[in-house]
């Protein structure tokens, strides 16, 4: 159920942050202003922060160089986390854009762009020019006067400013309503929501298409109807239900069973063992080991699997099945083939091909099956054992041609 429940869980996220972002609060798009800069108003000079739609500015047609009377028809009011201060006094995010008087004529220039030596307007078409810019990292309250009419700018701190207008992206913050202030969303919040209900509704199928599949395909199916392996399973996991599970998948790996590859002359080793004794000795194991994997008997593993191979296949069987069991079935030798032999003090190294096939299949600690089959299958690994000379047999290491995947509940 992980992948349904992550994709639900994602679309009730994304469902609470439009509606904790969006009632009353959107993302501004416009520059903006610190708190307590002086807008001037055809009443003098008023802080930013005192003003309120419908309110008068004082504007400039630049056309004509001549002044003229603006009204604000939007405010919006944000906290930043940088800004610029502009001749020790103008505190302004990096968006907003300023008149700066070039050699063809004035020029709308965003704050970020600015250097020292620009020359900016002020009241009464005066020159100001920046003698320090300074970027700062540190959080602001800033208001921006979105809708300007009809020249859209206006005076700050003694600066003709554009009223920006919220049209081209730029820093900004989390918005709200203030003297007035109209919400970015309002009109577009019961659309949005809307479209996240159907957005999350079309989705979650997706997210359980393999649950609907194996729900038609396994209903009324049981898993096997081989009474023995019925008990064997139920000894290693008594909640067994018989049933797949509606998670369930094929094996990733493909089943391969290779020819016997061309094996060590047994005169090479048979003054220390002679091969009948080396097969039975390797029979052993091979079934022992399957046995204890099954069971997830690892302590009496390790007497028998050397290290560091011992501490991988614990690491190997939690990674891949948890709290899961990998059932391990009627395991049955059909060759082993020495391919190396090598000797390291009294005891002597083998590589072998193992032929075998058994009965495989993973299992959900609620008794679902995950994987696998209730067939016997057949498969080629290569072994490396040790025998000591007290003819004591250890599982040094296994090459599969495949490695089993990772199987979730």
């Amino acid at each position: 159920m992980t992948g349904a429940i992550k994709a639900i869980q994602t679309g009730l996220v994304s469902l609470l942050l439009v509606l904790c972002c969006c009632t009353g609060t959107a993302y501004a798009r416009g520059g903006c202003f610190g708190a307590g800069t002086p807008i001037l108003t055809p009443d003098g000079y008023k802080p930013i922060e005192q003003l309120a739609i419908t309110d008068q500015l004082v504007g400039l047609d630049v056309s004509n160089g001549q002044t003229e009377i603006e009204t604000i028809g939007e405010i919006q009011i944000a906290q930043t986390s940088d800004y610029y201060l502009i001749n020790d006094a103008t505190q302004v995010t990096g968006s907003h854009p300023f008149y700066v008087q070039k050699t063809q004529g004035l020029e709308l220039v965003q704050v970020h762009n600015l250097k020292i030596g620009d020359h900016l307007i002020g009241e009464n078409n005066a020159s100001v020019e920046i003698s320090s810019i300074q970027h700062i990292q540190a959080p602001l309250k800033i208001y921006n006067l979105v809708e300007i009419t009809p020249s859209h700018n206006f005076y700050a701190d003694g600066i003709l400013v554009h009223n920006k207008g919220g049209g081209v992206a730029g820093s900004g913050g989390a918005y709200g309503k203030a003297n007035g202030a109209v919400g970015l969303d309002d009109k577009n919040l019961p659309r949005l929501i809307l479209s996240l209900f159907l957005l999350i509704a079309g989705l979650i199928p997706f997210a359980f298409l393999r649950e609907i599949y194996n729900s038609i395909r396994f209903r009324n199916k049981t898993f096997t109807d081989d009474a023995e392996l019925i008990e064997f399973t139920k000894s290693i996991n008594e909640k067994f239900k018989n049933v797949y599970s509606v998670r369930y998948t094929e094996d990733n790996e493909p089943w391969i069973k290779i020819r016997p590859s061309q094996e060590v002359a047994e005169t090479t080793y048979q003054d220390f063992i002679d091969k009948a004794e080396l097969i039975d000795l390797v029979s052993q194991v091979f079934v022992q080991y399957q046995q204890d994997w099954t069971k997830k008997k690892f302590g009496e593993m390790a007497d028998y699997v050397d290290q560091p191979f011992y501490d991988m296949q614990r690491t190997i069987f939690q990674d891949a099945f948890g709290n899961n069991f990998d059932i391990v079935y009627q395991p049955t030798l059909q060759t082993v083939v020495p391919l190396s032999r090598s000797q390291q003090e009294d005891s002597y190294i083998f590589k072998l091909q193992i032929n075998a096939e058994l009965i495989n299949f993973a299992l959900s600690s609620q008794g679902y099956v995950l994987s696998g089959a209730a067939y016997s299958r057949s498969f080629t690994e290569y072994w490396k054992i040790k025998i000591d000379s007290a003819k004591q047999c250890s599982l040094i290491d296994i090459e599969k041609l495949y490695d089993f995947s990772k199987v979730n509940d």
